[in-house]
């Protein structure tokens, strides 16, 4: 088995792990720290998260001249690349450095008047904690890019499953010893810390990873930096659009509507991860295809293979929590937090289009074919945000999510595959494929509906029961109905696999 299907299967287990640790750990940070302090400490990684986001473009794009240099057999070209980054690293740390203190210093403007003085203390303590921690991150994630562009995807799942694994299980002793949110905090720097020591160290000393200062002329920085910075606006204003509804409610009603919010925020996340588990692997594969002749169908092709098996994966995702999803919020964060579950139905419906051809972004990247279509995004993101603001003014934490919902329509959706249709790939033919699989997924919708609606559900095992009543039904009917050859093959594979680890583990 190769690293990209290893890679894939260990996407998985730490979404798995992601997903568990936050169905246990996130009730008990909601009764230990509260509405407020929960929203607070939300807002500040928000804050931060942005200012990180500086360095996402540089990085995103490193996949793209790393593979030309590899085409070009050149060793000292990667290695000048390779130092070109950490250049680049460097000055970006240095400026989101001084912005995170600017940040610090006038939080107040920032956050509005919902806050009292010791809540605009606490912000700004985290800030400082989080900003050190992102500052951190901006140089793990260099290493990360360099380590996945060599397709080392087991390291780089290790890494995500320590991180994902350790943050709850070393933070909820410290916030049940009564550290709260800033011993949170510090927690999330040290696994920063050896995370970034053990990326280094792998990459120096297993790879052999160099990094050439010499002889780097300025053309070299510039070209990275010209590929780059439409880039990083464009993962910019996605994330922003995603978070900033918590800016917005901060100004608008305070720290209880951001806890609000952040819940419904975080399934969004939790679905977007489960998408892009399957495409962060092919990143790779995505820039050497464009290198090779008729790359348009080869590119189409695998956009499909992959579209398919991510419709699959999240469709399911979004079918199951529209249908249990209610219940679910009731039962394990409370009432009191009902309205998340609309926020994350609206955003979690927007990006469906968007996550089944999230490929068809780093497509666009790969043939510099970005720039216009990222002025456009940035342009409808400023109509929306201000749609954001008066919707929420108006209708409070689902005005806001309307919004955001509208952005990623028009942009994500219609704009998008203008875009896609002016790099020659198949749409067309591509969403005939998808809607190949819409008979089941209605069905399904269809099952869900009547399952819900003949058993109450009360307790967690009404609900485990439903929804794995309702998961066998979707298995079965997406099988027999939509799968091709290809996804049947995998299908078998898989669950021989499955059967046969099983099997040697009761003989041992």
């Amino acid at each position: 088995m190769n690293q990209r299907k290893i890679g894939v299967i260990l996407s998985y287990l730490n979404i798995l792990t992601v997903v568990l640790s936050q169905l246990l750990y996130t009730p008990i940070m909601l009764v230990i720290l509260g509405q407020v302090e929960y929203g607070i400490f939300s807002l500040s990684q928000s804050v931060i998260f942005y200012l990180g986001l500086l360095n996402f473009g540089f990085l995103g794009s490193y996949f793209k001249f790393y593979s030309a240099s590899k085409i070009n057999g050149n060793n000292d070209e990667i290695k000048r690349l390779n130092a070109i980054y950490i250049i680049i690293v460097i000055c970006i740390s240095l400026i989101m450095y001084i912005i995170g203190w600017a940040v610090i210093d006038n939080v107040n403007y920032l956050i509005g008047d919902n806050f009292s003085n010791k809540d605009k203390i606490l912000i700004q303590d985290l800030l400082k904690i989080m900003l050190i921690t992102m500052v951190i991150t901006i140089f793990n994630n260099l290493f990360s890019a360099i380590l996945a562009a060599r397709e080392k995807f087991v390291f780089c799942k290790c890494m995500d499953f320590l991180k994902n694994i350790g943050n709850p299980l070393i933070s909820l002793p410290v916030i049940l010893l009564g550290f709260g949110s800033i011993g949170m905090s510090y927690v999330l720097l040290i696994i920063s810390i050896v995370t970034l020591l053990l990326n280094i160290k792998y990459s120096l000393l297993k790879l052999k990873v160099g990094f050439l200062f010499k002889n780097i002329n300025s053309d070299e920085v510039k070209k990275v930096y010209k590929f780059s910075v439409y880039i990083l606006l464009w993962g910019l204003i996605d994330q922003i659009n995603l978070h900033s509804g918590k800016l917005i409610l901060s100004n608008v009603l305070g720290a209880e509507a951001i806890a609000v919010y952040t819940i419904g925020i975080q399934f969004c996340i939790l679905f977007i991860i489960f998408s892009d588990a399957i495409m962060c692997v092919f990143i790779p594969k995505i820039y050497d295809l464009v290198y090779e002749i008729d790359s348009k169908k080869k590119l189409t092709n695998l956009m499909i293979k992959v579209g398919r098996l991510q419709c699959f994966v999240i469709c399911f995702i979004w079918l199951g929590f529209v249908i249990f999803g209610k219940y679910f919020i009731k039962l394990w964060a409370g009432s009191e937090y009902l309205e998340s579950y609309w926020v994350a139905v609206l955003i979690m419906s927007s990006l469906l289009i968007p996550l089944i051809q999230n490929m068809g972004i780093e497509i666009l990247k790969a043939y510099n074919k970005y720039r216009i279509r990222t002025i456009c995004h940035f342009l409808i993101f400023i109509v929306s945000l201000l749609i954001s603001i008066k919707l929420a003014n108006i209708y409070g934490i689902i005005g806001c999510t309307l919004g955001s919902s509208f952005f990623i329509i028009f942009s994500n959706v219609i704009i998008a595959n203008y875009f896609y249709t002016i790099v020659k790939l198949e749409i067309k033919r591509f969403f005939e494929e998808i809607f190949k699989i819409l008979p089941a997924i209605f069905i399904s919708l269809l099952v869900g509906i009547v399952i819900v609606s003949s058993n109450q559900i009360k307790n967690f095992t009404d609900l485990l029961f439903d929804v794995l009543l309702f998961s066998i039904v979707y298995l079965w009917l997406i099988k027999n109905m939509a799968f091709n050859s290809y996804e049947n093959e995998l299908f078998e594979q898989t669950i021989n696999k499955i059967y046969n680890l099983v099997k040697f583990k009761v003989k041992i």
